[in-house]
């Protein structure tokens, strides 16, 4: 039985075993209710891995008093940030192709990727600049939280970054949502599996 505690490096490797459940969990949901995306499933667990990690290492960093109320939070930050990513996609960019075209090409839209690159960035910078401007002073812990938001973006906003590039017809908007929704699923799966390997560690007040 995991044996839970305080110190950075308990945090960080607990993250990450929280970041690969959540991982899992996404996966499974995927599978069932909209495509077969087993085949990545390792991918998939590697990935949530390092973003489990990174987000408790930042975390651990940022906040003296490891609050359940401000781990809570600092997630939900993350994920409002996604959140506002796809909305200044769709506010910033003009469709260039459309879902159906997306789906008969059958590849990752590297193109798409690379044309939404600058905003992107801006955003990668600008969203790890808030974070850090809000919890700290110190150029590491900046530099920390920077690395986060890079790796949290590379690994999970790409596909967000580019909604605004895609044309999606009326009956297919529900696609948006389902997006939105398996971001809140993951959200609320890790912080919640951290909570409770982490339970005797994080303080209720």
């Amino acid at each position: 039985m995991l044996k839970p505690s305080s110190s950075l490096l308990s945090f960080s490797v607990n993250g990450s075993i929280a970041g690969a459940f959540s991982a899992f969990v996404f996966t499974y949901i995927h599978e069932i209710f909209i495509s077969d995306i087993w085949f990545s499933i390792t991918t998939m667990l590697i990935s949530g891995a390092l973003c489990g990690f990174s987000i408790a290492w930042t975390f651990h960093l940022l906040f003296k008093n490891h609050s359940l109320a401000e781990w809570w939070k600092y997630n939900l930050i993350y994920l409002a940030l996604f959140i506002l990513l796809g909305t200044l996609s769709a506010i910033i960019f003009k469709p260039v192709t459309t879902v159906a075209q997306l789906i008969t090409n059958n590849e990752p839209p590297r193109e798409l990727i690379i044309q939404a690159a600058p905003m992107t960035i801006a955003f990668t910078l600008g969203s790890s600049l808030l974070i850090s401007m809000l919890y700290s002073k110190k150029i590491l812990h900046h530099l920390a939280v920077f690395l986060t938001c890079t790796l949290l973006v590379a690994l999970l906003g790409l596909n967000v970054s580019f909604i605004g590039l895609v044309y999606f017809p009326n009956n297919m908007f529900y696609l948006i949502l389902e997006m939105y929704l398996l971001m809140l699923v993951i959200t609320l799966v890790y912080a919640g599996a951290f909570m409770l390997i982490q339970w005797k560690n994080l303080k209720t007040v």
